[in-house]
């Protein structure tokens, strides 16, 4: 019963956790809504014109989207989407208080219009978009943006626009593409995998080179890197308490069982002490691993399906390994005090009184940062190594908040090996020490 309940426990927890982590970052919806609207907003002599698309967050074009614009409270202008997701409105009557809003499926997102320098002629560009984008640029060329496997480009004027595609390594793809000024554009141009950075270059009708200019590509989009990033921190702040549950997993399968006698009538069967000991603490490993499987694959189901993020089967990976070893050693701590004595009191005592050691050298290393080696001496070596490879394997960037951070070196070879001696080590201590006493 109580495997059952430690399942149950861990899967609505990965559910309250997923929502707890956009609390943590402060995800807005207007992060992920799917509706978005693109373009720019120009006048010539006095006269307003909005030219745009609308498009989901797979850079799918939206038709038959309500397009508004007031001014003051009072609808000036309104039009619907085409086939392909265009829009074009005329207002007659520029203002610097007019805005916008984009309508569809009960869902609506708001863009502001910023008239340009000068009042009777120039243009502004339109940008209310959520940040599940791979790239984004606004440039003299328009406005561009990949979402999922389609390229949105919004040009102000004639252009040859030449894409290529980087790896760490090397040119991975290029792509030539020739709009129309004014006319938007959506294509199907998957990213290749392991982009890093898009090159984006323009020749001009006359044959003139434009600009040309780097944009970096976000792997899992601007806000699945967020999270990324980010997921680690709030997964350790949301699971401080997996390790009581763990010593509770474990105290009542092995260390009650021993203090009250149940384990004794188990053993007058031909089962050895041995089979008995590791029978029951494997039980419950495999317990620990799947509950740290549920705990991840159920927040980053919300994920994937209430915001509309890209699967992270990477992040889920590698953090059900961080999660599961450092849980483990915590059921070991469990077992070796189960195993010392019949007292079951005390398998209780060790893996608490361990965690809050724990606790306390993470605390100090966080404040003095030269003594960051005690880390190695505590069960979450392993997982610091994984927060702080998913910290660095997205660019930097900010969603009005971010800071570029300073992350210490952790070795993998020393993270590993104090994982696994933090499993091991107490697990054959309790068995020694179980194996001389008597039931």
């Amino acid at each position: 019963m109580s495997v059952l309940l430690t399942l149950i426990l861990f899967t609505a927890g990965g559910v309250a956790f997923s929502f707890f982590t956009l609390q943590f970052l402060g995800v807005s919806s207007g992060s992920y809504i799917d509706l978005n609207f693109m373009g720019y907003y120009y006048v010539v002599n006095g006269s307003a014109t909005i030219t745009g698309v609308v498009f989901n967050n797979q850079g799918q074009p939206i038709p038959g989207a309500t397009v508004t614009v007031s001014n003051g409270g009072q609808t000036v202008a309104s039009t619907t989407s085409g086939s392909n997701g265009a829009v074009l409105v005329h207002i007659t009557r520029p203002s610097v208080r007019l805005t916008g809003k984009v309508e569809y499926g009960g869902v609506s997102r708001e863009f502001h219009l910023r008239l340009p320098p000068s009042f009777n002629t120039g243009f502004s560009s339109i940008d209310s978009i959520s940040n599940l984008y791979y790239f984004f640029s606004l440039s003299s060329l328009g406005a561009l943006a990949q979402f999922g496997d389609h390229l949105v480009i919004v040009p102000m004027e004639n252009a040859t626009v030449h894409l290529e595609y980087y790896s760490a390594s090397g040119l991975l793809a290029n792509r030539t593409v020739e709009v129309t000024a004014l006319k938007p554009e959506v294509l199907t141009l998957p990213v290749p995998h392991n982009t890093k950075y898009v090159t984006c270059s323009v020749t001009l009708p006359d044959g003139k080179p434009g600009m040309a200019y780097n944009i970096t590509v976000y792997p899992y989009t601007l806000l699945g890197d967020y999270v990324v990033r980010e997921y680690p921190t709030a997964l350790g702040l949301f699971s401080s308490f997996f390790p009581f549950v763990v010593a509770y997993l474990g105290y009542s399968m092995f260390s009650t069982p021993r203090n009250n006698g149940s384990l004794e009538f188990l053993l007058a069967r031909p089962i050895t002490k041995r089979e008995l000991y590791f029978n029951r603490y494997l039980s419950n490993l495999l317990t620990v691993v799947i509950a740290s499987l549920l705990v991840n694959l159920a927040a980053l189901l919300v994920f994937t399906s209430f915001i509309g993020l890209p699967p992270l089967y990477t992040v889920m990976t590698l953090e059900v390994v961080s999660l599961s070893a450092y849980m483990a050693a915590f059921l070991s701590l469990t077992y070796m005090g189960g195993g010392i004595s019949r007292y079951k009191q005390l398998s209780i005592a060790i893996p608490i009184a361990m965690y809050f050691v724990s606790v306390s050298i993470g605390a100090v290393t966080a404040f003095n940062p030269s003594l960051f080696w005690l880390i190695y001496l505590t069960p979450s070596a392993l997982g610091e190594y994984i927060s702080s490879y998913l910290l660095t394997s997205v660019p930097v960037f900010s969603l009005g908040q971010g800071v570029p951070i300073s992350i210490p070196t952790v070795s993998l070879p020393l993270s590993i090996a104090s994982s696994v001696l933090w499993v091991v080590v107490p697990l054959l201590i309790g068995y020694l020490a179980f194996k001389k006493e008597d039931i």
